[in-house]
């Protein structure tokens, strides 16, 4: 049995090894420590480290393989304090260092093995005397203009990384000075935004930027000036309320020699020079080798069975794709969809589904056949979003169009497809389907019809109340003006040609009377013109469809939802309108109008909810333009909306008005009039204490 016996050994050793360095750790423990930091030390056998990730070639965190490790000189000298203190220095990575200082602050992070001293550190934390110390300098590229010292960085971008002690010296030895600071997150980061131009310098730790400089290859960087700062001293520090460790970390980076400081600092800055083989450490890593091979070995064949079962789980995913595939392409035909994939090196489409577009299968030249199936009006609209896809490399494109198809009837068209990448990231296929959507834009514009006709029934009462007003007192007033007439006909010296005979009385009965009628002729024209205004602004509304898509004064538009809705508020509260005379919007009218008829009657009818039939609320409407954005707030000071229903006002059916009262449907639609028009609506609102809707539209603003 000659393996186990080997392993025997190799276990032996192992523990014999251990047991030694226990023994060391140990023994200078009793000579150099009082009992009471013996006694804090067994107290705390394991303690945890704040590194930070990046601070080459004194600290680092590296990934290797599956694992991070811990590299740089403070790890030797980490090592070092673990052997003669026999405790355990866990260091925390893959957190930056501005995280491991917070933790420092409440006390999760017992030590920092590299830190530099600052007032704002001092007071959590307890530092050693410095046992690392290089230049910090100012660091530019290599064509930069000449710089004598950080007095001259006034006019420059400084990179830095905020929570080291760079900035914290420049914040507070050079406060009137107003530096342009380009903030990033490690040392290497703010090294490469200097050298690729996104900064003009920046001041490091010497030694750091000779590591990374080498390391990142950054060839333009040179060292500028070097700074008033001169070393850059780095110590150890431990919690503020552990003194007895603080004396612990002195004691023992004091006994550390000379030739061990040497060559912790020779191991990572200075190039090593061969040396003779010492046979002792080969013995030792060639049994660690082999341990590792026995392990590697054990780890293969577990790979190897993984891998085995991984091989058989993806066939049968193989398996189901393919019938996911099948389904998906049944499924596609029964909705109509014609699924296709455009080669775009070839510029030959191939069809999955059966196509109805009218073009065969393989067509090459398919941006020049799909083209020329699209109507006239749509097809520069195309031919841009497509060129516009390929132009700006996006990954999706999404159109709907019209097709010209037999005896001048309009199908329409939805297009969708997704851009797959090939080699060196260059588009190479775009997947996608066609569909058959003309049912649905009919159904729509029915809809859209059904809506606004809704929008006008809800408020029906309030406009024939509106219109019946000014219809009865000009009745009221021809029939006034018909007696006055009929009067004066009648009067005895009216059929005599001598005016001379009537009396001053019956003068100045015939003047009254004649004012009388001018003044119910002008009553009732302003009547007419009032009914004119309504049954003109229900016109726009109610043949919303038809209207042209053209440019419209925003406060005319604004003031015929005013009109619709006036008998809702006129009676309750007070309106007041802000909008600029001269802004011109590029829509459809009857959209707008409607969009502001729902939620100023909405208003109107929180007001009545809040102050009944009392003349106490206030509406107002502002509207202005922010960014060629068109923004219309309505605000009103009315019974409001519970928070528990903020959420939900603008779900279809959802209304909080007793049953009769309300569809449900009104903010909705505006709403979807809203996203037509690829803007949103917003409501803010506490109960009794009014609502604010703000309204945003883009792209109608004309310029």
């Amino acid at each position: 049995m000659i393996v186990p016996n080997r392993l025997l050994f190799l276990l032996i050793l192992t523990t014999l090894l251990f047991a030694s360095s226990s023994v060391l750790a140990a023994s200078w423990r009793e000579q150099n420590l009082t009992p009471e930091e013996i006694s804090f030390l067994d107290a705390h056998p394991t303690m945890l480290a704040g590194v930070g990730t990046a601070f080459p070639p004194i600290m680092f965190a590296q990934k290797a393989k599956n694992e991070t490790v811990f590299k740089g000189m403070v790890s030797d000298y980490i090592q070092v304090l673990e052997n003669r203190l026999g405790i355990t220095i866990e260091p925390i990575l893959n957190i930056p260092f501005k995280e491991a200082l917070q933790r420092g602050r409440e006390k999760k992070i017992d030590i920092f093995p590299c830190i530099a001293e600052t007032v704002e550190r001092q007071k959590y934390l307890a530092f050693s005397d410095p046992y690392l110390s290089y230049p910090i300098v100012i660091i530019t590229r290599e064509k930069a203009p000449f710089i004598s010292g950080i007095g001259d960085l006034a006019s420059y971008r400084i990179a830095i990384v905020k929570h080291l002690a760079t900035y914290s010296r420049l914040v507070n030895q050079y406060k009137v000075k107003q530096f342009n600071y380009v903030f990033r997150e490690t040392i290497p980061d703010i090294l490469k935004a200097v050298s690729v131009g996104n900064a003009d310098a920046c001041i490091v730790n010497l030694a750091v930027a000779i590591y990374e400089i080498n390391r990142q290859g950054l060839s333009n960087l040179k060292v500028a000036a070097p700074t008033p700062w001169k070393d850059n001293t780095l110590s150890m520090a431990v919690r503020s309320d552990w003194p007895l460790m603080l004396g612990i970390i002195d004691k023992t980076l004091k006994s550390i020699t000379p030739q061990e400081h040497a060559a912790i600092r020779t191991k990572w800055i200075s190039i090593k020079v061969p040396q003779p083989i010492d046979f002792q450490n080969l013995i030792t890593w060639g049994l660690a080798i082999l341990v590792t091979l026995i392990i590697i070995g054990i780890l293969a064949t577990c790979w190897i069975r993984s891998l085995k079962k991984e091989i058989r789980q993806r066939k049968i995913a193989e398996t189901k794709l393919m019938e996911s595939e099948a389904s998906l392409i049944l499924a596609a035909e029964k909705n109509g969809l014609t699924l296709w994939d455009w080669n775009l090196s070839t510029d030959c489409i191939e069809y999955t589904t059966t196509s109805y577009s009218g073009l065969p299968q393989n067509e090459c030249n398919f941006k020049k056949a799909w083209l020329a199936t699209i109507h006239t009006d749509d097809v520069l609209r195309a031919e841009a979003a497509l060129d516009s896809c390929f132009n700006r490399h996006c990954k999706k494109i999404e159109l709907e169009y019209r097709k010209q198809i037999v005896e001048g009837d309009v199908m329409w068209e939805h297009m969708a497809a997704v851009m797959l990448p090939g080699v060196d990231d260059q588009a190479d296929r775009l997947l996608g389907f066609f569909q058959d959507i003309t049912t649905r834009k009919n159904l729509a514009k029915k809809r859209s019809l059904s809506d606004k006709l809704e929008s006008i029934g809800e408020i029906a009462s309030g406009i024939a109340h509106e219109m019946n007003t000014p219809l009865h007192y000009i009745r009221g007033n021809l029939k006034f003006i018909v007696g006055i007439v009929e009067s004066l006909y009648s009067h005895k010296s009216l059929k005599e040609p001598q005016i001379s005979s009537l009396s001053t009385a019956e003068c100045m009965e015939m003047n009254t009377a004649l004012e009388e009628c001018k003044a119910a002729a002008n009553e009732s024209i302003e009547g007419v013109d009032r009914v004119s205004k309504i049954i003109n602004a229900l016109k726009l509304v109610a043949h919303g469809s038809e209207s042209q898509v053209h440019s419209y004064n925003l406060k005319d538009v604004i003031e015929k939802a005013l009109t619709i809705s006036e008998n809702e508020w006129k009676y309750s509260s007070q309106m007041t309108l802000n909008v600029d005379d001269h802004i011109e919007i590029v829509c459809n009218p009857s959209d707008i109008i409607q969009l502001l008829t729902i939620i100023i009657v909405n208003a109107a009818h929180a007001i009545k909810g809040r102050f009944g039939e009392k003349v106490a609320g206030k509406i107002i409407v502002t509207a202005f333009i922010e960014n060629e954005t068109l923004i219309i707030t309505i605000t009103d000071n009315g019974c409001g909306i519970a928070d528990n229903n903020l959420d939900r006002i603008f779900d279809p059916f959802f209304t909080t008005k007793d049953v009769g009262e309300g569809t449900g449907q009104g903010l909705y639609i505006a709403f979807n009039i809203a996203k037509k028009y690829n803007g949103t609506i917003t409501c803010s609102s506490k109960a009794n204490d009014g609502t604010t809707f703000n309204i945003s539209l883009n792209g109608i603003v004309q310029n």
